[in-house]
């Protein structure tokens, strides 16, 4: 990409630059905002107090775009201009810092028109970022934010052993004092690491307690700073942290000698498994059968919504528009009107927390983002898109939302970074509703470059459960704690690879060092489904549901077979103090030979799931939020659909949404071996 760098000065905004080239990004040019009044009646302004930018160190900054041999882009601000001081930022005043910043990267959008990426030294602030974030969007430039989220103390050894100079220029935090400005970060990480020990302060600086001002570091091609003169400037002589900065007299250039900078310019390539092509197994290909299904034809889709509790659930929703944005579109605006028909007090689609897009083309992916991020501001529904067969239309959605909106929780992070991957569309990295976490799809993508990993599916698992541990462990939940874990995979795959891929989710579930174990419980239900396609050409993708609490219990049941009957059930629960999840699986019995009624099984069906209802989680079906059915027989999925909703309807007296897929495989473990059922059923209850 093309960059444009956002410098204050400070170690982290050189130090991202220096992460995107290592990223193969080209700096284009440097922006800064500045000071507008800088001395008034001999007292420096310097600091202005800002929420967003450092300005210390001002002066300095036309001699660092020197040194880098890059053009600079200047505006002013005024002390006072952060207006808008909530986390989440939208736009309300013009003069507000963020608006001014708007005006900058604009300028630079229409003096450098190949600029498409911005560099941000964010670490660990949220309010930064969602500032950054939201100007970049309206400008349509991808935010670059290496650093966020990064381990401190890591950090800092890799800034130092990277020959960046930076000095304290600023000091904010109990322990820190005057005798620490002008001393470099190599000096003085000894001493910043004793602090974090003492005092919990963050070894660079990313909660304010310090600022720095880099003097030199691999980027400087030619000259390096040295400061000749400097004045300690007291800005707040609070008695437990004092605050000062360094106003800087006078400085000047000096010609640096060749260096070889190599090590610490070259790309950075992701560590990968080694190569674990996919396997083919004709053997665990889904058999064909004798068993002959009936069904009464169904002419039209059932549509329902649903409220149970605190949670709503709008089932899929087709459109038969002719063109895709269309199509969406019309979802979008029938999900809407849905929404205000069950009375909530919102604007739009903020009351989702979990979408379910469903696609006839995978390939249309980036074509329904576009449309998809018309409907979307800030705190979206995180998201899981897989490609399925579909009668008619392109697409269809299904979502899971929240009757009370002021206790949703969103994570949704857009920069590239080395945390987690961006969300390549306009949904959260994962939404929270009370102890219960959304999470959205994954698919095995290297955060800092955005590519999916080399090496075949084993590589891209490896990767997707590193990067939902990321998430995780932002949202206050972690893999012990996972409820359902989903496994979508695009061709079909040998059993000893689906053993290796339910190791490596089992081995970070494993709870026999934490002392709340038994409480803790088994891990989470796991299965496989077979699907059209990804994103990305992606050949794995996981979906996790989650929870905050350790109160989750688990139980699986195997019905034996019975050569005489045609089928047989598995059935597998959970729980947390929120939401029981049931799964049950058909599996046929190959040696049976004849027609099975398909009221029949939907009539056994339901006697299960209402005997893990009732006598379970001693509940009803007045509490099941959503029914969804994974099939893979040659049935219309709106025909199974009609018949297990018209059922449920017609012996409990109450109207549940039922979504039906249908998928080439279903694989699960049952006992030492994988087993392919024909039917998967999952039903969520709102405890």
């Amino acid at each position: 990409m093309k960059v444009v760098g956002l410098i204050s000065g400070g170690k982290d905004s050189c130090y991202n630059l220096l992460k995107c080239k290592q990223f193969g990004h080209e700096i284009v040019v440097l922006a800064n905002l500045t000071p507008e009044i800088q001395i008034s009646e001999g007292e420096h302004k310097d600091e202005i107090d800002s929420f967003m930018f450092q300005t210390v160190g001002y002066s300095v900054i036309p001699a660092i775009a020197e040194c880098m041999g890059l053009p600079l882009i200047t505006k002013t601000i005024q002390k006072g201009s952060s207006k808008v001081q909530s986390l989440g930022y939208v736009r309300s005043d013009p003069s507000d810092e963020v608006e001014i910043l708007f005006e900058l990267l604009k300028e630079v959008k229409e003096k450098y028109h190949e600029v498409n990426a911005v560099s941000c030294g964010a670490i660990l602030s949220n309010y930064q970022r969602n500032r950054v974030e939201s100007v970049c969007t309206r400008l349509q430039l991808t935010s670059l934010c290496y650093l966020w989220k990064r381990d401190q103390r890591e950090l800092l050894n890799e800034m130092t052993e990277s020959d960046i100079n930076a000095i304290l220029i600023k000091i904010a935090a109990m322990g820190l004092s005057r005798k620490h400005l002008g001393k470099s970060i190599k000096d003085l990480q000894p001493a910043l690491l004793t602090l974090s020990d003492k005092y919990e302060l963050n070894v660079c600086g990313g909660g304010g307690e310090y600022e720095t001002l880099v003097l030199d570091c691999p980027l400087f091609i030619k000259s390096k700073i040295v400061i000749d003169s400097y004045q300690i400037v007291t800005h707040s002589n609070d008695a437990f942290a004092e605050v000062a900065f360094i106003h800087i007299d006078k400085f000047h250039l000096e010609e640096k000698k060749a260096v070889n900078t190599e090590h610490v310019l070259s790309p950075q390539i992701p560590a990968i498994l080694p190569n674990q092509d996919i396997v083919h197994s004709e053997k665990l290909l889904s058999k064909k059968t004798n068993i002959l299904w009936s069904f009464e034809k169904k002419s039209n889709y059932i549509k329902s919504v649903r409220v149970v509790k605190d949670y709503f659930y709008i089932d899929a929703t087709f459109s038969k528009e002719e063109q895709l944005s269309e199509q969406i579109s019309a979802i979008f605006s029938d999900i809407k009107s849905s929404i205000e028909n069950i009375k909530l007090n919102s604007e739009g689609l903020s009351p989702l927390l979990f979408v379910n897009l469903y696609l006839k083309d995978v390939n249309e992916f980036e074509n329904v983002n576009k449309e998809y991020f018309k409907h979307f501001s800030i705190n979206p529904a995180s998201r899981a898109c897989i490609q399925v067969p579909m009668g008619f239309g392109y697409a269809f959605i299904e979502c899971v939302g929240t009757m009370n909106l002021d206790s949703k929780k969103s994570l949704h992070v857009q920069s590239i970074s080395s945390w987690a991957p961006a969300c390549i569309g306009p949904y959260s990295q994962a939404t929270t509703l009370g102890n219960t976490v959304f999470l959205a799809g994954q698919i095995g993508l290297y955060p800092p470059t955005m590519g999916l990993v080399k090496g075949g599916i084993l590589s891209e698992a490896n990767q997707i459960i590193w990067n939902l541990e990321q998430v995780m462990s932002d949202v206050d939940t972690r893999w012990e704690f996972a409820l359902t874990c989903l496994i979508f995979v695009v061709e079909e795959i040998d059993e000893k690879h689906k053993e290796e891929i339910l190791k490596m989710v089992l081995s970070k579930t494993n709870n026999s060092n934490n002392n709340n174990a038994e409480k803790i419980g088994r891990p989470p239900m796991v299965s496989f489904v077979k699907v059209g396609g990804l994103p990305k050409q992606a050949s794995i993708e996981m979906l996790v549901i989650a929870s905050t609490s350790e109160q989750k219990k688990s139980q699986s049941v195997d019905w034996p077979i019975d050569f005489s009957e045609p089928f047989r059930f598995l059935s597998r629960q959970i729980a947390s103090n929120e939401m029981s999840i049931f799964h049950a699986f058909m599996c046929v019995n190959e040696h049976f030979e004849g027609e099975v009624k398909a009221n029949n099984v939907v009539t056994l069906l339901i006697k299960l799931i209402t005997n893990w209802i009732e006598d379970e989680i001693k509940t009803n079906w007045d509490n099941v939020l959503m029914v969804k059915v994974y099939h893979h027989y040659e049935i219309q999925s709106i025909d199974l659909q009609a018949t297990i909703q018209e059922q449920i309807k017609h012996r409990h007296r109450t109207t549940v949404p039922v979504t039906c897929i249908l998928t080439d495989n279903i694989s699960v473990k049952s006992g030492p071996s994988f087993v392919n059922p024909g039917l998967f059923v999952e039903v969520i209850c709102i405890n």
